[in-house]
C-alpha cells in the first residue's frame, strides 16, 4: 500500500469512531513499579490472528493482537501496527532493550506508553524463566 494508506485509513476511522470505541479494552490495571533491568516477556495469552480491516477503499488481511483483557482484537494502537511490535519482543528484555529494538517503528517516549499500555493489561509481563526462577520455592 502507499505510504499515506494508513493515514488515510486512520482519518477514516477517527471521522467515523464513536468515542464509546475507545472502551474496546478493559480498564487498566495499575502498573506495578517495575526498574529498567526488570526482564519482560509477552504473556502466554496473547494470539496474532488475520483479521479483515479497511484500508482506504479496500478490505485488507492485517495482523490483529488478541488477548483476554483485549474486548475485542488490537490492529492499531497509537497509530502504530502493534502486531510487528510484539513480534520484536524476546523474552528477558528490559525496557531499555525493548525500546530500541522498536525504534524503526516507533520513537522511545510512544514506544514508551505503548509498553506501559501493555503492561497495565497483562500483555507484557515480568519474565519468570530468568536464572532466578528455577530457585523459586526452594529454601
Amino acid at each position: 500500500m502507499p505510504g499515506g494508506a494508513s493515514t488515510q485509513a486512520t482519518h477514516f476511522w477517527r471521522e467515523r469512531g464513536d468515542p464509546a470505541d475507545l472502551a474496546a479494552v478493559t480498564p487498566p490495571e495499575p502498573v506495578p513499579a517495575t526498574s529498567p533491568d526488570t526482564q519482560l516477556e509477552l504473556s502466554s495469552s496473547i494470539e496474532i490472528v488475520e483479521l479483515p480491516c479497511v484500508l482506504d477503499r479496500f478490505i485488507e488481511a492485517r495482523p490483529a493482537v488478541q488477548h483476554p483483557s483485549l474486548r475485542s482484537p488490537v490492529v492499531v494502537l497509537g497509530e502504530v501496527d502493534l502486531a510487528p511490535l510484539l513480534r520484536c519482543v524476546r523474552g528477558g528484555m528490559t525496557s531499555p532493550e525493548l525500546l530500541r529494538s522498536w525504534i524503526p517503528r516507533v520513537p522511545p517516549d510512544k514506544g514508551l506508553s505503548i509498553a506501559h499500555w501493555l503492561m497495565a493489561r497483562g500483555l507484557l509481563v515480568p519474565h519468570e524463566r530468568g536464572p532466578m526462577a528455577h530457585n523459586r520455592g526452594q529454601t
